[in-house]
């Protein structure tokens, strides 16, 4: 989409504006991608010293995933912004919806959308509506994320290592089945 576009054109010590407006985005769950890239919708690899500023009305909604995909690869999760093995970013401003409301109504008749889970759970997959993983020195401010079929926020290692130095300031997470990280 335009905005993984705008992300790669600046590159390292870039900055990109995203101005007021409704984007919707969605994220895929094809085995065809690398796997830090697999879920996310708008997605911050590899990269440093990057500044992503969105305006205060910047709303960032993530679209509802096909079930024959959460069929095919038995999972559901999606990140409408994910930040993965990079160092030296920041994120201020906008909002992040996810999809919770349509993902309950649309799995909630198909036995197909639910599996058990290697450690004997049940599953009808999850989402993060900001996930940091395997970077450091990421700063995030004057957020709001809510409707995530999971957490709002989420910080976690990768295949590269583990998270370091994170900074949430400002941040609102609610209505989810998670709200915090």
């Amino acid at each position: 989409n335009a905005i993984n576009q705008a992300i790669e054109y600046a590159g390292n010590n870039g900055v990109v504006y995203i101005p007021e407006g409704k984007y919707l985005v969605s994220s895929s769950m094809s085995s065809n991608l690398d796997e830090s890239k697999r879920y996310v919708a708008i997605g911050v690899y590899q990269k440093e010293n990057l500044k992503i500023i969105l305006s205060p009305k910047a709303h960032i909604k993530h679209s509802v995933l096909p079930l024959e995909e959460i069929v095919t690869f038995k999972t559901a999760r999606y990140y409408p912004l994910g930040i993965i093995s990079s160092s030296n970013i920041t994120v201020d401003g906008g909002i992040f919806e996810g999809e919770a409301d349509e993902h309950v109504e649309l799995y909630k008749d198909n036995a197909d959308a639910f599996w058990w889970q290697a450690d004997g759970t049940y599953s009808r997959g999850h989402g993060y509506g900001i996930c940091i993983r395997g970077s450091d020195h990421v700063t995030i401010k004057n957020t709001e994320v809510f409707n995530v079929f999971g957490d709002a926020y989420h910080i976690s290692l990768s295949s590269k290592g583990k998270s370091n130095f994170i900074t949430l300031e400002n941040c609102v997470g609610h209505s989810s089945t998670r709200q915090g990280l």
